[in-house]
């Protein structure tokens, strides 16, 4: 059944409009029963942020749109998304509807009811973070008690469950103390534990800094290049370097494929062409994604504002990881250098002996 949607999926794309939307990331609520310091959305349960969420029926109407326009992937995120009280007539939804859906949690609220449910109406993949190894790291995280021990039962709970999971981590001051320990104990539930560590700015509402406690550029550097699976993701970017043109100029704000084939909803019905693109947004309450994806979003896009700036002929943009929206939530320019990314740029270059060969980085302090 799968490969023949797959399938279906494929002849679509070949034959369909030049800029498929392929996959689509829905956020049910942007609440969270978590108080993570890292998290650039941090929206906790007594905000007012989310004063006008979409309803069961606006949702379902998306769902719709979005399985007309040829959607077949689904990531359903938050916030923490089992907070919604409609979640299980949404997820039934949209199963009826033959989307394959992935699922990202805290794993905190996850019951054994909700077990039986999920492999009733299997995910494609569940996806958890994990915070720490302990009860004390957990809580120095996510703000929370006793939380370790309940995620470990939910990871155990949906292993034996048969139900696919990906375990990850997120590191910064707080729990990078932790690491050997929980990239362990994700291996037990998954074959590859990603994990990341150069930690973005938030969005204004979430009253969050995740600067505050983000590793150094040259720890972040260091890290990465002693665990082997990431050594060689950068040692790949590394070899596939080569020198930028004299007097090079990228047009245009957006080094990366923004609005071609992923979109985001957030939880008040604004479909943006990804997460942290906050100021791009086309608000699906009073339309639709067929109006948003292909008129409303390239338009937005093609009138982003941007200054030409040294991001734009920097010799090392393929290596620091830098975006636009990434900008954007640091407080830079969206074309700007953001120091904390042209330093780990500078930090990886050393460990990987590109330093000499690097001529047109921008000044920083």
């Amino acid at each position: 059944m799968l490969v023949c949607k797959i399938q279906e999926f494929s002849s679509k794309l070949e034959h369909g409009k030049t800029r498929p939307l392929t996959g689509l990331s829905v956020e049910f609520t942007s609440k969270c029963n978590f108080r993570c310091e890292h998290c650039f959305l941090a929206n906790p349960l007594d905000n007012e942020h989310e004063r006008n969420a979409l309803s069961t029926d606006e949702w379902i109407r998306i769902f719709d749109q979005y399985v007309d326009e040829g959607g077949l992937f689904i990531t359903v995120t938050g916030g923490e998304p089992l907070l919604r009280p409609d979640f299980k007539e949404l997820w039934v939804a949209m199963k009826k509807r033959g989307l394959i859906i992935s699922l990202f949690t805290n794993g905190s609220l996850v019951d054994e009811e909700m077990i039986e449910f999920l492999r009733h109406w299997t995910p494609y993949e569940v996806s958890i973070s994990l915070y720490g190894a302990s009860e004390h790291t957990y809580q120095r995280v996510t703000g929370k008690h006793k939380m370790f021990k309940r995620v470990i039962n939910t990871l155990d709970m949906f292993q034996d469950a048969g139900i696919p999971l990906e375990v990850k981590g997120v590191f910064s001051k707080l729990n990078i103390s932790d690491f050997h320990e929980v990239k362990a104990i994700g291996e037990k539930y998954c074959e590859l534990f990603r994990w990341d560590v150069d930690l973005i700015g938030s969005f204004s509402y979430s009253g969050n800094m995740p600067q505050k406690i983000r590793l150094t550029p040259k720890e972040c550097a260091e890290f990465e290049a002693a665990e082997p699976i990431r050594n060689q993701e950068v040692k790949s970017a590394i070899d596939n370097w080569t020198p930028r043109e004299k007097n090079y100029a990228r047009s245009g704000a957006f080094t990366c494929g923004v609005g071609f084939h992923t979109a985001y909803i957030d939880s008040e019905g604004g479909l943006r062409p990804c997460l942290p693109l906050e100021s791009v947004s086309y608000d699906l309450k009073y339309g639709t994604i067929k109006e948003g994806w292909y008129v409303a979003i390239p338009a937005m896009l093609n009138e982003f504002p941007h200054q030409p700036g040294p991001c734009q002929s920097c010799d090392a943009i393929e290596i620091c990881g830098q975006c636009a929206a990434f900008a954007l939530l640091e407080g830079c320019s969206a074309t700007g250098s953001v120091p904390f990314k042209c330093k780990l740029a500078r930090e990886r270059a050393n460990i990987y002996g590109l330093s000499g060969k690097l001529q047109h980085l921008p000044e920083i302090d």
